[in-house]
């Protein structure tokens, strides 16, 4: 047998800090991509894979050896955003995914497994419920301040843009964390 082959049994699995390390050296790599999304998927060996997607999608190619994903959320007001349903869908519906990263602006947002153990798909229904709310409710307090009404449409939109992502944040935190799931928003 050649000595210099490398066996798949001769690497090591690395552990969730080292993945996790790997990730966030991702995200900082990806984070400030303005036109459209980009993936990475890290495996148990701390390989990086590369994906490229549109305005606002990614397909991140997730087999499983794949621990963590990793995606940017590009946005016209640099605001960082939160996850989508489809993105927290897809993360417990791949049960051997340790964590979901989204980056942008300075910014990521993590989702770790925890000790849920429900549906992805009522997850996905609940989260777009929640976004729905929020919007709507955001949108009928900021017409009602009247200090709104000479703001540049622009203006108008980008302070609209932040309060709802605030407002999301929390509301998700709160619901994600009664589920057992591990969320939150960390500086980049």
């Amino acid at each position: 047998m050649d000595d210099n082959v490398i066996r798949m049994s001769d690497i090591e699995e690395k552990s969730f800090e080292e993945l996790h390390k790997i990730a966030l050296k991702a995200a900082r790599n990806i984070h400030l991509q303005d036109k459209v999304e980009h993936g990475r998927s890290i495996d148990i060996y701390g390989n990086v894979e590369k994906f490229s997607g549109g305005s606002d999608w990614v397909d991140i190619d997730i087999n499983t050896n794949t621990r963590i994903a990793v995606h940017n959320h590009p946005n016209e007001y640099k605001e960082p955003e939160s996850f989508s349903d489809f993105d927290i869908y897809h993360f417990l519906s791949k049960k051997y995914l340790c964590e979901i990263i989204v980056c942008g602006y300075g910014y990521y947002f993590y989702l770790r497994r925890g000790s849920f153990n429900g549906l992805s798909g009522d997850v996905q229904k609940d989260v777009l419920k929640i976004r729905a709310k929020v919007k709507r409710e955001v949108k009928k307090e900021y017409l009602a301040d009247d200090r709104n009404n000479n703001k540049t449409i622009k203006r108008k939109m980008k302070e609209l843009t932040h309060a709802a992502e605030a407002r999301y944040h929390e509301e998700l935190s709160t619901y994600l964390r009664e589920k057992g799931l591990s969320y939150g928003k960390e500086k980049l």
